[in-house]
């Protein structure tokens, strides 16, 4: 009886040491600020902060009967994407409209042109210096890899303080402590109030196009396109932000 009892009480002296010395299987998980080159590991939700400076944000525009395009980039200001464990995105990226240039011409040309574009004929960047676009609703359209998805994106894009919504498609990378992102979206500038040598004025008797006193086939050599082209190529920074 007695080495039953011992070999009883050595047990539980054991078996408290153990449960003692363990971490609890569940531990609240708290927001950590991401370092500059710090990596933080999380489950499968969190936010991530994006890189103003390894993401790049490109632009193509152009004549709409011509064969004449230019391309330029822009810097991003700040984003951040929310990923909710469903794979349900919501965040916001804000874009520095002054950052704008322009990669197909040489330098007094680009220069001219990139002057025009900031101007009230187009972006009227002085008096609104940023664009932003805020995600409202996302839905999975291919799951590519385990942690690779194809996704429709449906937000608001404000430009010129107008805001309008634009749905697009990317390709969201959440495989790596980095996540990236890739994709394009296209925008009509007109919905914008950017309506500098835009189609819908060709037939207006007060534009300026009948100031150029010339046929209506000749002015269209010189129409801009109303769709413009944003490409992105998103990388964040290292892990995520989670509660």
């Amino acid at each position: 009886m007695k080495k039953i009892l011992f070999t009883f009480l050595f047990s539980s002296i054991a078996l408290s040491q153990v449960m003692e010395s363990e971490e609890p299987l569940l531990k609240p998980l708290k927001v950590k600020k991401i370092m500059s080159n710090e990596s933080i590991t999380s489950d499968d939700s969190g936010t991530i902060i994006f890189d103003i400076e390894k993401s790049k944000i490109t632009w193509i525009g152009g004549l709409k009967y011509g064969l004449s395009n230019h391309d330029g980039n822009m810097k991003m200001m700040s984003g951040n994407l929310m990923i909710s464990k469903d794979i349900k995105l919501s965040g916001s990226v804000v874009i520095n409209m002054q950052s704008m240039t322009n990669n197909d011409l040489p330098t007094g040309a680009k220069d001219r042109l990139i002057g025009h574009l900031k101007s009230a004929d187009f972006f009227n960047v002085n008096e609104f210096p940023t664009a932003s676009f805020s995600i409202t609703n996302s839905d999975i359209i291919q799951r590519i890899s385990n942690n690779k998805y194809k996704i429709k994106i449906t937000g608001d894009l404000s430009i010129k303080g107008k805001t309008n919504k634009i749905s697009f498609d990317t390709i969201i990378d959440l495989e790596n402590d980095v996540k990236k992102a890739n994709g394009k979206l296209v925008f009509n500038r007109t919905d914008y109030g950017v309506q500098y040598r835009a189609e819908m004025h060709l037939d207006d008797p007060n534009s300026f196009w009948n100031q150029l006193q010339t046929s209506r086939d000749a002015v269209k050599d010189k129409v801009i396109r109303d769709e413009i082209e944003i490409g992105f190529a998103i990388e964040s920074l290292p892990g995520l932000l989670v509660k």
